[in-house]
């Protein structure tokens, strides 16, 4: 029998759109609870940076989740800047 269900805050992370999704494990099923994207624009890089706190901080309210996970954008990144300015490897 299954416990209860596992609410998990997964965010792209991006210093002008921050994505973000929530879905819900219960036992081996997964359920979408909810998706977006928090837009903090052009302003100076302190102001963007509270806007994203403070979306992320309204989504946790209401939604609650007990875990979050990050995608990390290191190896997507590194291969494609590698390509454009033929750096090494990192």
């Amino acid at each position: 029998m299954a416990g209860p269900a596992l609410r998990i805050l997964g965010i792209d992370p991006g210093l002008r759109i921050t994505g973000f999704g929530i879905i819900e494990k219960n036992g081996s099923k997964l359920a979408y609870v909810v998706s977006g994207c928090i837009r903090s624009g052009e302003a100076e890089l302190p102001d963007r940076l509270k806007d994203i706190l403070e979306g992320l901080r309204e989504i946790i309210e209401e939604h609650r989740p007990q875990q979050t996970r990050s995608r990390s954008s290191r190896p997507w990144s590194a291969t494609a800047t590698q390509r454009r300015c033929r750096c090494r490897k990192w």
